[in-house]
């Protein structure tokens, strides 16, 4: 029900948008979601950004959420003949896409970036959502962490530099931004949980995995 919940909202989001959540909370589930119901199905465009995967592992984390086929069987390859043929269905759904734009973290740049959301827009008329897996590098981030410090212990040092332009983006017209953000609990649950993200802007809402 929280899973519903939280997809429906992540497809509502306009502007600029944050989705937190602790470590394997979800988060990369979710966008995943957003991509093969937004992107794969109704074809609106989205680009999705990881910092932390591949782009084989996110591949086939959309086929299995189009499948219905374990992650593990997937990469191990202990597949029936059956479950081959539903794969490559997946996977030639997945090349005629080009609505769907998947970037890694070797690929991590806003000029690249830029020039990602400048094909979409001229191929199509509607709202481009840029989805960026994850801002943040926060593992084991202890309790007795002061929260002044937080910002400078997990913040990304590539998208430090360049974190500003999701701001500019942001007064584009029809770019919206989800930006996912690993964060301890105690933070997530802070009421003020935007003073704890390294961003420049105010977002426009947080939704968050807990």
């Amino acid at each position: 029900m929280e899973q519903r919940l939280n997809l429906s909202k992540l497809k509502e989001a306009t502007g600029v948008s944050g989705l937190v959540g602790e470590s394997c909370s979800g988060k990369t589930t979710l966008a995943i979601k957003k991509i093969v119901d937004d992107g794969i199905i109704l074809k609106r465009p989205i680009i999705y950004l990881s910092l932390e995967y591949t782009i084989e592992y996110v591949i086939n984390k959309i086929i299995s959420e189009m499948s219905g086929l374990s992650m593990n069987s997937l990469l191990k390859g202990e597949l029936t003949n059956e479950e081959k043929e539903e794969v490559s269905k997946c996977i030639d759904t997945i090349k005629e896409c080009d609505n769907v734009i998947l970037l890694s973290g070797e690929d991590v740049s806003f000029d690249n970036l830029n020039d990602k959301i400048n094909t979409l827009k001229k191929k199509f008329d509607e709202d481009i959502c840029v989805i960026v897996d994850y801002m943040q590098l926060l593992r084991d981030i202890p309790d007795t962490v002061s929260n002044d410090i937080i910002e400078e212990l997990s913040i990304n040092s590539l998208l430090n530099a360049q974190v500003e332009e999701f701001f500019r983006l942001k007064n584009e017209e029809n770019i919206n931004s989800i930006l996912i953000f690993n964060l301890p609990l105690h933070v997530i649950n802070n009421d003020s949980i935007q003073e704890h993200l390294p961003l420049s802007f105010e977002l426009d809402s947080i939704i968050k995995i807990s």
